[in-house]
Protein backbone atom coordinates (compact mmCIF):
# COMPACT_ATOMS: atom_id res chain seq x y z
CA UNK A 1 0.00 0.00 0.00
CA UNK A 2 1.50 3.29 -1.52
CA UNK A 3 0.67 7.25 0.62
CA UNK A 4 2.11 10.19 0.22
CA UNK A 5 4.47 11.07 3.43
CA UNK A 6 1.69 11.70 6.18
CA UNK A 7 -0.88 9.57 8.04
CA UNK A 8 0.43 5.93 7.34
CA UNK A 9 -1.17 3.49 9.78
CA UNK A 10 1.73 0.83 11.43
CA UNK A 11 0.49 -2.15 13.53
CA UNK A 12 2.25 -3.73 16.31
CA UNK A 13 1.94 -7.47 15.26
CA UNK A 14 30.70 -12.75 13.78
CA UNK A 15 31.36 -11.73 17.61
CA UNK A 16 34.27 -8.94 18.11
CA UNK A 17 36.45 -9.14 20.97
CA UNK A 18 38.21 -6.19 22.77
CA UNK A 19 41.91 -6.79 23.25
CA UNK A 20 45.15 -5.36 24.64
CA UNK A 21 48.18 -8.00 23.07
CA UNK A 22 51.57 -5.64 21.93
CA UNK A 23 51.96 -8.48 19.36
CA UNK A 24 49.21 -7.85 17.61
CA UNK A 25 50.12 -4.05 16.85
CA UNK A 26 52.08 -4.62 13.21
CA UNK A 27 49.15 -6.56 12.57
CA UNK A 28 46.52 -3.74 13.51
CA UNK A 29 48.91 -0.74 12.03
CA UNK A 30 49.38 -2.83 8.94
CA UNK A 31 45.39 -2.16 8.16
CA UNK A 32 45.16 1.81 8.28
CA UNK A 33 43.76 3.53 5.94
CA UNK A 34 44.14 6.32 3.80
CA UNK A 35 44.27 9.13 6.72
CA UNK A 36 44.71 8.66 10.42
CA UNK A 37 42.85 11.58 12.63
CA UNK A 38 45.88 13.81 14.38
CA UNK A 39 45.65 16.37 16.86
CA UNK A 40 44.11 19.57 15.35
CA UNK A 41 46.38 23.31 15.28
CA UNK A 42 42.32 24.51 16.63
CA UNK A 43 39.40 22.78 18.36
CA UNK A 44 36.00 23.32 17.74
CA UNK A 45 33.27 21.56 20.44
CA UNK A 46 29.65 22.30 21.74
CA UNK A 47 30.53 24.22 25.06
CA UNK A 48 29.90 27.99 26.17
CA UNK A 49 32.85 28.91 24.14
CA UNK A 50 32.76 26.66 21.20
CA UNK A 51 36.41 25.37 22.11
CA UNK A 52 39.27 27.20 20.77
CA UNK A 53 36.41 29.48 18.27
CA UNK A 54 37.02 32.19 19.93
CA UNK A 55 40.84 32.47 18.53
CA UNK A 56 39.47 32.19 14.72
CA UNK A 57 35.86 33.87 15.00
CA UNK A 58 32.84 33.99 16.93
CA UNK A 59 31.05 31.59 18.86
CA UNK A 60 26.67 30.97 18.48
CA UNK A 61 26.28 28.68 21.45
CA UNK A 62 22.48 28.59 20.69
CA UNK A 63 23.13 27.45 16.72
CA UNK A 64 26.35 25.47 17.26
CA UNK A 65 27.29 28.27 15.22
CA UNK A 66 31.35 29.19 15.03
CA UNK A 67 32.06 31.49 12.06
CA UNK A 68 35.50 32.77 10.63
CA UNK A 69 36.31 36.63 11.21
CA UNK A 70 39.65 36.26 9.32
CA UNK A 71 42.59 34.54 7.60
CA UNK A 72 43.84 31.55 9.42
CA UNK A 73 47.09 29.81 9.06
CA UNK A 74 47.36 26.34 11.25
CA UNK A 75 49.72 23.83 10.48
CA UNK A 76 47.03 21.05 11.65
CA UNK A 77 43.73 22.89 10.81
CA UNK A 78 40.70 22.70 12.84
CA UNK A 79 39.19 19.83 14.23
CA UNK A 80 35.35 19.43 14.89
CA UNK A 81 34.46 17.38 17.89
CA UNK A 82 31.02 17.55 18.75
CA UNK A 83 27.72 16.51 16.91
CA UNK A 84 26.02 19.72 15.06
CA UNK A 85 28.28 22.04 14.59
CA UNK A 86 28.06 24.32 12.07
CA UNK A 87 31.46 26.11 10.64
CA UNK A 88 31.06 29.43 8.67
CA UNK A 89 34.32 30.41 6.71
CA UNK A 90 32.68 33.93 5.91
CA UNK A 91 35.01 33.36 2.23
CA UNK A 92 38.13 33.33 4.32
CA UNK A 93 41.22 31.64 3.84
CA UNK A 94 42.67 28.57 5.99
CA UNK A 95 46.15 27.40 5.04
CA UNK A 96 48.91 24.67 5.79
CA UNK A 97 52.37 24.14 5.46
CA UNK A 98 51.42 20.93 3.55
CA UNK A 99 51.17 18.75 6.69
CA UNK A 100 48.12 18.12 8.45
CA UNK A 101 44.62 18.24 7.42
CA UNK A 102 42.59 21.43 7.26
CA UNK A 103 39.09 20.36 8.71
CA UNK A 104 38.72 17.24 10.52
CA UNK A 105 35.50 16.20 11.29
CA UNK A 106 34.89 13.14 13.96
CA UNK A 107 31.69 14.39 15.13
CA UNK A 108 28.10 13.90 13.05
CA UNK A 109 25.85 16.25 11.55
CA UNK A 110 28.67 18.69 10.70
CA UNK A 111 28.29 21.86 8.15
CA UNK A 112 31.06 23.30 6.49
CA UNK A 113 30.60 26.19 4.07
CA UNK A 114 32.09 29.15 2.54
CA UNK A 115 35.36 28.55 3.02
CA UNK A 116 38.98 28.33 1.30
CA UNK A 117 41.54 25.61 2.00
CA UNK A 118 44.97 25.55 0.94
CA UNK A 119 48.52 23.83 1.26
CA UNK A 120 47.19 20.48 3.20
CA UNK A 121 47.75 16.93 2.72
CA UNK A 122 44.24 16.82 3.03
CA UNK A 123 41.65 19.48 3.10
CA UNK A 124 38.91 18.14 4.32
CA UNK A 125 38.72 14.59 6.37
CA UNK A 126 35.82 13.21 7.30
CA UNK A 127 35.49 9.73 9.57
CA UNK A 128 31.58 10.65 10.68
CA UNK A 129 28.05 10.53 9.19
CA UNK A 130 25.49 12.95 7.82
CA UNK A 131 27.68 15.76 7.36
CA UNK A 132 26.95 18.48 4.50
CA UNK A 133 30.06 20.63 2.95
CA UNK A 134 29.21 22.94 0.89
CA UNK A 135 30.27 26.09 -0.97
CA UNK A 136 33.72 25.03 -0.29
CA UNK A 137 37.12 25.31 -2.69
CA UNK A 138 40.35 22.77 -1.79
CA UNK A 139 43.16 23.44 -3.87
CA UNK A 140 46.97 23.11 -3.97
CA UNK A 141 46.61 19.96 -1.43
CA UNK A 142 47.46 16.69 -1.77
CA UNK A 143 43.77 15.22 -1.92
CA UNK A 144 40.70 17.85 -1.19
CA UNK A 145 38.01 16.01 0.72
CA UNK A 146 38.41 12.27 2.41
CA UNK A 147 35.76 10.42 3.30
CA UNK A 148 37.11 7.40 5.30
CA UNK A 149 34.46 4.68 6.10
CA UNK A 150 32.07 7.83 6.39
CA UNK A 151 28.13 7.48 4.92
CA UNK A 152 25.27 9.71 4.38
CA UNK A 153 27.16 13.45 3.73
CA UNK A 154 26.43 15.64 1.39
CA UNK A 155 29.22 17.74 -1.16
CA UNK A 156 27.31 19.99 -3.33
CA UNK A 157 28.24 23.18 -4.88
CA UNK A 158 32.21 22.90 -3.76
CA UNK A 159 35.16 23.44 -5.86
CA UNK A 160 38.21 20.84 -5.70
CA UNK A 161 40.94 21.91 -8.29
CA UNK A 162 44.24 21.50 -8.35
CA UNK A 163 44.73 19.20 -5.86
CA UNK A 164 48.41 16.82 -6.74
CA UNK A 165 46.41 13.69 -5.80
CA UNK A 166 42.38 12.80 -5.66
CA UNK A 167 40.00 15.59 -5.71
CA UNK A 168 37.38 13.48 -3.87
CA UNK A 169 38.02 10.24 -2.32
CA UNK A 170 35.46 7.96 -0.74
CA UNK A 171 37.51 5.25 0.81
CA UNK A 172 37.16 2.01 2.85
CA UNK A 173 38.80 1.43 6.39
CA UNK A 174 39.90 -2.01 8.12
CA UNK A 175 39.72 -3.57 11.46
CA UNK A 176 40.89 -6.99 12.85
CA UNK A 177 38.30 -8.72 14.59
CA UNK A 178 38.05 -12.15 16.49
CA UNK A 179 37.11 -15.15 14.16
CA UNK A 180 34.61 -17.85 16.13
CA UNK A 181 36.70 -20.37 14.59
CA UNK A 182 39.13 -19.85 17.27
CA UNK A 183 38.58 -20.51 20.80
CA UNK A 184 38.57 -17.38 23.06
CA UNK A 185 39.14 -19.53 26.34
CA UNK A 186 42.59 -20.23 24.69
CA UNK A 187 45.34 -17.15 25.31
CA UNK A 188 47.17 -18.42 22.69
CA UNK A 189 44.31 -17.55 19.93
CA UNK A 190 44.84 -14.08 20.06
CA UNK A 191 48.56 -14.48 19.50
CA UNK A 192 47.46 -16.43 16.40
CA UNK A 193 47.21 -14.15 13.14
CA UNK A 194 44.98 -16.77 11.14
CA UNK A 195 41.93 -16.52 14.49
CA UNK A 196 41.55 -12.98 12.91
CA UNK A 197 39.60 -11.75 9.95
CA UNK A 198 39.55 -7.72 8.57
CA UNK A 199 36.10 -6.07 8.44
CA UNK A 200 35.96 -3.46 5.85
CA UNK A 201 34.25 -1.08 6.82
CA UNK A 202 33.19 1.07 3.38
CA UNK A 203 32.01 4.32 2.97
CA UNK A 204 28.38 4.74 1.37
CA UNK A 205 25.20 6.72 0.62
CA UNK A 206 27.22 10.04 0.52
CA UNK A 207 25.47 12.71 -2.08
CA UNK A 208 28.56 14.58 -4.25
CA UNK A 209 26.70 16.67 -6.51
CA UNK A 210 26.97 20.24 -8.65
CA UNK A 211 30.79 20.03 -7.93
CA UNK A 212 33.70 21.26 -9.78
CA UNK A 213 36.13 19.07 -9.95
CA UNK A 214 39.02 20.04 -12.40
CA UNK A 215 42.80 19.96 -12.57
CA UNK A 216 43.71 17.34 -9.89
CA UNK A 217 45.78 14.07 -10.76
CA UNK A 218 42.07 12.16 -10.25
CA UNK A 219 38.85 13.96 -10.28
CA UNK A 220 37.10 11.34 -7.81
CA UNK A 221 38.19 7.82 -6.69
CA UNK A 222 36.02 5.49 -5.10
CA UNK A 223 38.34 2.65 -3.35
CA UNK A 224 35.41 -0.26 -1.83
CA UNK A 225 33.06 2.54 -1.55
CA UNK A 226 29.01 1.57 -2.57
CA UNK A 227 25.98 2.90 -3.07
CA UNK A 228 26.85 6.55 -3.72
CA UNK A 229 25.91 8.98 -6.13
CA UNK A 230 28.28 11.22 -8.47
CA UNK A 231 25.93 13.79 -10.54
CA UNK A 232 25.73 16.65 -11.73
CA UNK A 233 29.09 17.60 -11.38
CA UNK A 234 32.11 19.00 -13.90
CA UNK A 235 35.27 16.72 -14.03
CA UNK A 236 37.56 18.10 -15.89
CA UNK A 237 41.40 18.68 -17.34
CA UNK A 238 42.16 16.16 -14.37
CA UNK A 239 45.83 14.77 -15.15
CA UNK A 240 45.67 10.78 -14.34
CA UNK A 241 41.67 10.43 -14.97
CA UNK A 242 38.46 11.66 -14.10
CA UNK A 243 36.64 8.73 -12.29
CA UNK A 244 38.48 6.08 -11.03
CA UNK A 245 35.90 2.81 -9.67
CA UNK A 246 38.25 0.68 -7.45
CA UNK A 247 38.17 -2.22 -5.59
CA UNK A 248 40.07 -1.76 -1.60
CA UNK A 249 42.55 -4.49 -0.09
CA UNK A 250 43.55 -5.22 3.34
CA UNK A 251 46.62 -5.37 3.91
CA UNK A 252 49.49 -8.65 4.07
CA UNK A 253 49.17 -11.19 5.09
CA UNK A 254 45.18 -11.30 4.62
CA UNK A 255 45.11 -9.57 1.11
CA UNK A 256 40.87 -9.41 1.05
CA UNK A 257 39.03 -7.48 -1.70
CA UNK A 258 35.96 -5.29 -0.84
CA UNK A 259 34.56 -3.98 -3.98
CA UNK A 260 33.02 -0.42 -4.95
CA UNK A 261 29.84 -1.33 -5.54
CA UNK A 262 26.36 -0.04 -6.51
CA UNK A 263 27.29 3.67 -7.31
CA UNK A 264 25.48 5.72 -9.53
CA UNK A 265 27.11 8.46 -11.87
CA UNK A 266 25.00 9.96 -14.18
CA UNK A 267 24.37 14.01 -15.38
CA UNK A 268 27.56 14.64 -14.79
CA UNK A 269 29.99 16.45 -17.76
CA UNK A 270 32.84 14.43 -18.34
CA UNK A 271 35.63 17.51 -20.01
CA UNK A 272 38.80 16.69 -21.34
CA UNK A 273 40.49 14.17 -18.32
CA UNK A 274 43.58 12.04 -19.67
CA UNK A 275 41.47 9.25 -19.17
CA UNK A 276 37.57 9.93 -18.44
CA UNK A 277 36.82 6.78 -16.32
CA UNK A 278 39.07 3.75 -14.75
CA UNK A 279 36.94 0.84 -13.53
CA UNK A 280 39.54 -1.25 -12.09
CA UNK A 281 36.84 -3.15 -10.07
CA UNK A 282 37.32 -6.81 -10.53
CA UNK A 283 35.56 -8.17 -7.57
CA UNK A 284 32.63 -5.48 -8.69
CA UNK A 285 29.16 -7.62 -9.04
CA UNK A 286 29.14 -7.42 -13.33
CA UNK A 287 27.74 -3.85 -14.28
CA UNK A 288 27.22 -3.07 -10.40
CA UNK A 289 28.22 0.40 -11.08
CA UNK A 290 25.82 2.62 -12.87
CA UNK A 291 27.05 5.34 -15.54
CA UNK A 292 23.03 6.26 -16.41
CA UNK A 293 19.37 6.69 -15.09
CA UNK A 294 16.63 5.25 -17.36
CA UNK A 295 15.67 7.40 -19.71
CA UNK A 296 14.62 11.08 -19.32
CA UNK A 297 17.15 11.07 -16.81
CA UNK A 298 20.06 9.52 -18.73
CA UNK A 299 23.75 9.51 -18.28
CA UNK A 300 26.71 11.70 -18.82
CA UNK A 301 28.04 14.49 -21.41
CA UNK A 302 31.65 13.05 -22.72
CA UNK A 303 34.23 15.44 -24.40
CA UNK A 304 35.43 12.93 -26.55
CA UNK A 305 31.84 11.36 -27.75
CA UNK A 306 28.56 13.94 -27.92
CA UNK A 307 29.36 14.37 -32.03
CA UNK A 308 28.60 12.31 -34.63
CA UNK A 309 32.47 12.59 -36.10
CA UNK A 310 33.24 10.98 -32.43
CA UNK A 311 30.41 8.09 -33.20
CA UNK A 312 27.78 9.96 -31.58
CA UNK A 313 24.86 9.75 -33.56
CA UNK A 314 21.26 10.74 -32.32
CA UNK A 315 18.91 9.86 -35.07
CA UNK A 316 16.55 6.70 -33.87
CA UNK A 317 14.99 8.36 -32.11
CA UNK A 318 16.15 11.82 -31.76
CA UNK A 319 16.23 11.93 -28.46
CA UNK A 320 18.77 13.48 -26.95
CA UNK A 321 21.12 10.27 -26.25
CA UNK A 322 23.50 8.93 -28.93
CA UNK A 323 22.29 6.06 -30.58
CA UNK A 324 25.07 4.10 -29.47
CA UNK A 325 26.93 3.64 -25.85
CA UNK A 326 29.77 5.71 -24.64
CA UNK A 327 32.15 1.89 -23.67
CA UNK A 328 34.79 2.76 -21.81
CA UNK A 329 35.35 -0.99 -20.12
CA UNK A 330 35.26 -4.23 -22.02
CA UNK A 331 34.44 -5.74 -18.95
CA UNK A 332 32.33 -3.76 -17.49
CA UNK A 333 30.72 -1.99 -20.15
CA UNK A 334 29.80 1.76 -19.95
CA UNK A 335 27.14 4.92 -20.15
CA UNK A 336 24.12 3.80 -22.30
CA UNK A 337 22.39 6.97 -22.91
CA UNK A 338 25.15 9.18 -22.93
CA UNK A 339 24.00 12.75 -23.71
CA UNK A 340 24.78 14.86 -27.16
CA UNK A 341 24.55 18.09 -25.28
CA UNK A 342 25.22 19.88 -21.81
CA UNK A 343 23.15 19.67 -19.16
CA UNK A 344 20.31 18.63 -21.50
CA UNK A 345 18.95 16.36 -18.24
CA UNK A 346 15.36 17.28 -16.74
CA UNK A 347 15.87 19.19 -13.06
CA UNK A 348 13.61 20.08 -10.64
CA UNK A 349 11.43 18.41 -7.47
CA UNK A 350 11.63 14.81 -7.72
CA UNK A 351 8.31 13.07 -7.40
CA UNK A 352 8.17 10.58 -4.41
CA UNK A 353 5.73 8.37 -2.41
CA UNK A 354 5.92 6.09 0.98
CA UNK A 355 5.05 2.94 1.49
CA UNK A 356 5.84 0.26 4.26
CA UNK A 357 6.24 -3.33 5.14
CA UNK A 358 4.43 -5.35 7.99
CA UNK A 359 6.43 -4.15 11.30
CA UNK A 360 8.18 -6.55 13.04
CA UNK A 361 10.02 -6.88 16.22
CA UNK A 362 13.78 -7.77 14.95
CA UNK A 363 15.16 -9.53 17.73
CA UNK A 364 13.60 -11.21 21.03
CA UNK A 365 15.99 -8.33 22.83
CA UNK A 366 13.95 -5.67 20.83
CA UNK A 367 10.69 -7.18 21.82
CA UNK A 368 11.69 -7.22 25.28
CA UNK A 369 12.73 -3.62 25.08
CA UNK A 370 9.57 -2.98 22.97
CA UNK A 371 11.67 -1.48 20.39
CA UNK A 372 9.36 -2.33 16.99
CA UNK A 373 11.20 -2.08 13.33
CA UNK A 374 9.16 -0.77 10.51
CA UNK A 375 10.68 -0.63 6.55
CA UNK A 376 9.64 2.10 5.07
CA UNK A 377 10.20 2.20 1.10
CA UNK A 378 10.53 5.67 -0.66
CA UNK A 379 9.86 5.29 -4.26
CA UNK A 380 10.31 7.59 -7.27
CA UNK A 381 7.33 7.94 -9.26
CA UNK A 382 8.44 10.89 -11.95
CA UNK A 383 11.15 11.23 -14.35
CA UNK A 384 13.86 12.93 -12.01
CA UNK A 385 15.98 11.05 -10.26
CA UNK A 386 15.99 11.45 -6.46
CA UNK A 387 19.26 11.71 -4.51
CA UNK A 388 20.53 11.66 -1.19
CA UNK A 389 16.96 10.85 0.17
CA UNK A 390 16.63 11.60 4.33
CA UNK A 391 13.71 10.90 6.40
CA UNK A 392 13.95 14.21 8.97
CA UNK A 393 10.95 13.97 10.88
CA UNK A 394 8.04 11.25 12.05
CA UNK A 395 5.29 12.44 14.17
CA UNK A 396 3.29 9.86 16.11
CA UNK A 397 0.32 9.44 18.05
CA UNK A 398 -0.65 7.08 20.75
CA UNK A 399 2.83 7.37 22.79
CA UNK A 400 4.99 6.12 20.67
CA UNK A 401 8.37 7.50 20.46
CA UNK A 402 10.59 7.28 17.15
CA UNK A 403 14.27 5.75 18.27
CA UNK A 404 16.10 6.27 15.63
CA UNK A 405 18.48 9.10 15.19
CA UNK A 406 17.57 11.69 12.49
CA UNK A 407 18.05 12.17 9.72
CA UNK A 408 17.76 8.73 8.34
CA UNK A 409 18.63 7.71 4.58
CA UNK A 410 17.68 5.44 2.48
CA UNK A 411 19.75 2.84 1.24
CA UNK A 412 20.67 4.01 -2.08
CA UNK A 413 21.92 7.49 -2.42
CA UNK A 414 20.45 7.80 -5.71
CA UNK A 415 16.97 6.30 -6.38
CA UNK A 416 16.26 6.40 -10.25
CA UNK A 417 13.08 7.87 -11.74
CA UNK A 418 10.35 6.04 -13.30
CA UNK A 419 9.07 3.65 -10.30
CA UNK A 420 12.27 2.39 -8.62
CA UNK A 421 12.26 2.59 -4.82
CA UNK A 422 14.68 2.30 -1.95
CA UNK A 423 13.72 1.26 2.01
CA UNK A 424 14.99 2.86 4.84
CA UNK A 425 13.73 0.87 8.67
CA UNK A 426 13.37 2.75 11.47
CA UNK A 427 12.76 1.78 15.22
CA UNK A 428 9.79 2.70 17.21
CA UNK A 429 9.53 2.69 21.26
CA UNK A 430 5.67 1.36 21.77
CA UNK A 431 4.08 1.21 25.21
CA UNK A 432 2.77 -1.59 26.17
CA UNK A 433 -0.85 -0.96 25.90
CA UNK A 434 -0.49 0.70 22.14
CA UNK A 435 -1.62 -1.96 19.13
CA UNK A 436 -1.62 0.66 16.47
CA UNK A 437 -0.44 4.05 15.90
CA UNK A 438 -0.57 6.54 13.16
CA UNK A 439 3.12 8.06 11.88
CA UNK A 440 3.72 10.98 10.15
CA UNK A 441 6.71 11.26 8.28
CA UNK A 442 8.72 14.01 6.49
CA UNK A 443 11.87 13.84 4.21
CA UNK A 444 14.36 15.75 2.27
CA UNK A 445 16.02 15.00 -0.98
CA UNK A 446 18.02 16.28 -4.41
CA UNK A 447 17.77 16.52 -7.93
CA UNK A 448 20.93 16.28 -9.41
CA UNK A 449 21.96 20.28 -9.22
CA UNK A 450 21.92 20.09 -5.57
CA UNK A 451 18.69 21.63 -5.19
CA UNK A 452 16.97 20.21 -1.75
CA UNK A 453 13.67 19.85 -1.48
CA UNK A 454 11.00 18.91 1.68
CA UNK A 455 8.18 16.44 1.26
CA UNK A 456 5.50 16.63 1.82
Amino acid sequence: MKARFKNRHARVGRKTVGFSIIVLAAIFFSLASAGTAQAATYSIRDDATGGDCASMGTWNAAAKTCTLTANLSADYGIGIESEGITLDGSGYILSGSSSGTGILIDAGGTSVTNLNIRQFVNGIEVYSDYNSISGINVSNCQRGIVLIASSYNVLKTDNISSNAGIGILADTSWTLEFGDWCPPEDPMSYYNWQCFWPAPHSSGGNAILNNAISSNGIGISLQGAQENVIAGNLISLNSTMGVDVSDSWSSSPYDIPWPSDKNKIYNNRLMNNAVQVNEDCMWCLWNSNSFNMPAPTGGNYWSDYNTPAQGCNDTSPADGFCDEPYAFSSMFGGDDLPWTAQDAWPSGKPSLSLSHLSPEWSSYADYVARELSVTWTVTDTGDIAANGVRITGSVDSNGVVLSTALPAGVISAAIPNSGSSSPVTLKYNIPEEVGSWHASLTASAMDSAGTAYTYP
